[in-house]
């Protein structure tokens, strides 16, 4: 099995249409979603995978990281749903592009060592995007100071799902949006810090004192006049106030 990375779920026209053809002459014809986004292609021979790479790489799909840290996952959020609260793609995209920065500004080990750990983002409490079992889980909500409302992300810590079943993540903090990236990156860095010899990262977020997360992210976590700048009553991805308007019906997954 190959995995395809797509960052956001997003591919083209013209990457389905050669992601077709390389099905045909590497797989077996056929080519799978999977629950986090990405695509899969099934039955490729071993000596067939540098090809199977190189043509994903010719039509910048070559990413690596399927299913891995730097991978989060999201709902399709208030850019199409009805009842999203928050724009969660671009929470999603505004997490890769710090975690991969850290990575190449000599966090490469904290990553890696991180690397079991899934993000994943829904725009609204319903679980779309299955924050409630992800080692670090997001849901969209919003918080009123004075007479704006600020776009706001709850966190869950400690999600999981393994061979004894569905594992929910305890509820942490809430952060405005705009901040959670540097929430997410001072996670890590209180996992590099403090944890157990060859204890994993969800192994860590499963165990931490809610408590102490609670504390190394209250500035983020901060919803007072004094502490918000004009940017945080915008989501991510606009520079518009933010608006919470929800209407009637199914969400768009």
């Amino acid at each position: 099995m190959a995995f395809v990375t797509l960052p956001r779920g997003d591919i083209t026209a013209e990457q389905m249409e050669a992601l077709a053809l390389l099905v045909e002459t590497h797989g077996n014809g056929t080519l799978r979603t999977t629950q986090d986004q990405n695509l899969l292609l099934r039955w490729v021979r071993t000596e067939e995978l540098p090809a199977v790479h190189r043509e994903l790489e010719r039509i910048d799909l070559g990413h690596a990281e399927a299913g891995r840290l730097l991978d989060p996952t999201s709902c399709p959020g208030a850019e199409s749903c009805k009842i999203a609260v928050t724009g969660s793609r671009e929470l999603a995209l505004a997490v890769k592009e710090t975690l991969t920065e850290q990575a190449g500004n000599g966090g490469k080990d904290l990553i890696a060592a991180a690397s079991d750990l899934r993000i994943k983002i829904s725009g609204c409490p319903n679980s779309c995007g299955q924050h409630h079992v992800a080692g670090i889980g997001f849901h969209g909500a919003a918080k009123h100071v004075g007479p704006r409302a600020v776009p706001a992300y709850q966190m869950f810590l400690g999600g999981a799902v393994d061979g004894d079943g569905a594992h929910f993540g305890r509820r942490s903090v809430k952060i405005p949006s705009r901040r959670v990236p540097e929430a997410v990156t001072r996670l890590l860095a209180l996992f590099r810090d403090e944890r157990q010899p060859d204890e994993s990262a969800l192994a860590f977020f499963k165990r931490v004192e809610l408590e102490r997360v609670n504390s190394a992210l209250s500035d983020l976590a901060s919803f007072s006049e004094q502490d918000l700048h004009e940017e945080d009553f915008s989501d991510l991805g606009t520079d518009q106030p933010f608006i919470v308007e929800l209407g009637e019906g199914e969400c768009a997954t």
